[in-house]
């Protein structure tokens, strides 16, 4: 038996320019990391979320409080955060930043870029900032209730503490004059 269906092909684009490489981050979610510590969402309040999109920055690896000089912290900002949300997956809470990588940074271009453009899933994220206020958790680490925030990191996945962050390239399909972001976390 053969079946027909019509359908409409839309070609998926990448969105990259000369600039700029649009990004999506899956930053944290409720969940353990690997030293049983763990952010709850109530800590993502609206000022954090306010302060990373006014002043935070993109970052590689937390180099721009860990950079050996001036000149390596600030080479390690690497992108702009524009947009901050929650959105709930399978029924718990996960935040997302949405922004750009600059291109022309040595970071982006000869580390992240080529790995983020193959589709590759080896990119993780990491908080940057400080745990302010937090509870002991049942399995003897931190339960962060309130953090100040002032950037994300990207770094390999295999350094990210949490291990449920990623990284893409966020791209859109263009039907009917209609720009709709696709991701696949």
């Amino acid at each position: 038996m053969n079946w027909t269906a019509p359908a409409v092909l839309l070609k998926s684009e990448t969105r990259i320019d000369d600039k700029k490489i649009h990004i999506l981050i899956k930053a944290s979610d409720e969940s353990l990391d690997q030293e049983n510590d763990n952010i709850l969402s109530e800590a993502f309040t609206p000022e954090v979320r306010q302060y990373m999109l006014d002043k935070g920055v993109i970052d590689y690896d937390h180099m721009t409080g860990r950079g050996a000089n001036a000149l390596e912290k600030a080479t390690a900002i690497i992108g702009t955060p524009t947009d901050f949300f929650q959105e709930l997956e399978k029924g718990r809470p996960v935040q997302y930043i949405r922004g750009f990588l600059h291109r022309g940074n040595p970071f982006v271009d000869s580390t992240i870029a080529p790995g983020l453009e193959s589709g590759s899933d080896r990119w993780g994220a990491s908080i940057g900032g400080k745990m302010l206020a937090w509870q002991k958790n049942e399995y003897g680490g931190k339960k962060a209730t309130k953090i100040f925030m002032n950037h994300i990191a990207i770094t390999p996945a295999y350094k990210a503490v949490n291990p449920n962050t990623a990284v893409e390239v966020l791209k859109s399909k263009d039907g009917n004059g209609d720009s709709v972001e696709i991701h696949h976390f």
